[in-house]
């Protein structure tokens, strides 16, 4: 199963400025953007980030009204069968950002650093939104050179993809070989990783971010779906 640890998604503090006027209707304060861009720069020399993605492909061997089969692997979801019954195989992927990012984020908020331990969550999030959007791209990529297409990622949450699936798509991605787990109620640790699944087909249906917040079950205590659909909408 492949392994990417060279991956090239940055951030600058403009782009997360954005986020946070966008969600909260009010600019980084010149406080607080100072302390944006000095953390940005501390994560650029301490290499706090262990960016990794792992994946599988396999091929689809039959489907149901609401199942796909994989060989021995039986994957029980009406979401991802309505949307992915035409592929002819399915990626499990699984995205992270190592443990030093949430460990670091522990420590400030232990020392009452509030400000640079939010701001780091903040980073963190969006790194992993971006890292996604690259495993989706370098999926796109392969998907080509095979003459297909790629579709959207459908991750575990979604509506009709029930988070009990969460450990299988983990396991089939091959999350371990990274660092990543499962813990309860389909927790993945490190905190800031996700799992996703992407069709490979002839024809396969895209979907943006903003269709996966809409999707989302935590889309209505989520900071960061106001983001997302408010940059759809423009």
């Amino acid at each position: 199963m492949p392994a990417i640890s060279d991956i090239p998604v940055r951030l600058s503090a403009e782009e997360i400025s954005h986020a946070w006027e966008t969600r909260r209707g009010r600019p980084l304060a010149p406080a607080m953007l100072k302390n944006l861009q000095e953390l940005l720069q501390k994560i650029e020399s301490n290499d706090w980030l262990d960016m990794a993605i792992h994946y599988q492909i396999l091929k689809v061997t039959e489907y149901g009204p609401d199942w796909l089969a994989l060989g021995e692997v039986k994957l029980n979801s009406a979401m991802v069968t309505q949307h992915l019954h035409q592929a002819t195989y399915l990626v499990f992927g699984v995205c992270t950002l190592g443990q030093r990012p949430m460990q670091q984020i522990r420590d400030w908020f232990a020392e009452k650093k509030h400000l640079q331990a939010v701001l780091l969550d903040e980073i963190g999030t969006l790194l992993l939104y971006k890292t996604s959007d690259y495993f989706e791209l370098l999926m796109c990529e392969q998907a080509k050179s095979m003459g297909l297409q790629a579709s959207g990622s459908f991750n575990p949450g979604d509506d009709g993809f029930d988070i009990s699936l969460q450990g299988t798509v983990l396991e089939l991605a091959g999350g371990r070989d990274i660092g990543v787990t499962l813990q309860g109620s389909g927790t993945l640790t490190p905190h800031k990783s996700l799992t996703s699944v992407i069709g490979l087909g002839r024809v396969m249906p895209m979907r943006s971010r903003a269709d996966r917040c809409r999707d989302c079950q935590s889309r209505e205590r989520c900071p960061h779906s106001q983001t997302l659909r408010t940059e759809f909408v423009q």
